[in-house]
This record gives structure tokens, C-alpha cells and sequence, in this order.
């Protein structure tokens, strides 16, 4: 979300934030090739960790479908 905000809207801190955004994703990417994002870093400790592990596949869709867009507005336009 934020590659995409930062694209969309501008950053005010140039060009290399950006660059730098782009290249965390690329380097966070799985080799299955989606980004995990794991439901604990996300929900506090009063939640349940039966309900964590059911969500971590919804968390790492939704992170991996944001992860695109943001790559995607980082294309050169043609």
C-alpha cells in the first residue's frame, strides 16, 4: 500500500524512496513468490493463536496483491 500511496500521491523525499521501496519488496519476495505477512505482527496479544494461524493465508494475500499493485505503478509508463 504504501509503494502505491507513494506513487500515487508523490513522497516529497524524491526519487529513492521509491527506488528504495521498490527493492525492499523485490528482496522480501518468497520464492513461491508471494510475500508473507504473518497475523501476529498485525493483531495484539489478546487474540486467540488457533485465529492467527487461520488468518496468516488472508494477511499473505492481501500483502502479496498490494506488493503487485505497488510494483506495478513502478513501471515505466509506455
Amino acid at each position: 500500500m504504501v509503494l502505491f500511496a507513494l506513487k500515487t500521491f508523490g513522497t516529497g523525499g524524491g526519487e529513492s524512496v521509491e527506488v528504495r521501496a521498490t527493492r525492499y519488496l523485490l528482496q522480501s519476495q518468497q520464492s513461491d513468490g508471494q510475500w508473507r505477512v504473518n497475523s501476529h505482527s498485525i493483531h495484539s496479544e489478546m487474540v486467540d493463536d488457533e485465529y492467527l494461524k487461520r488468518t496468516n493465508d488472508v494477511y499473505s494475500y492481501w500483502g502479496s496483491g498490494w506488493a503487485i499493485i505497488g510494483l506495478l505503478h513502478m513501471l515505466p509508463e509506455t
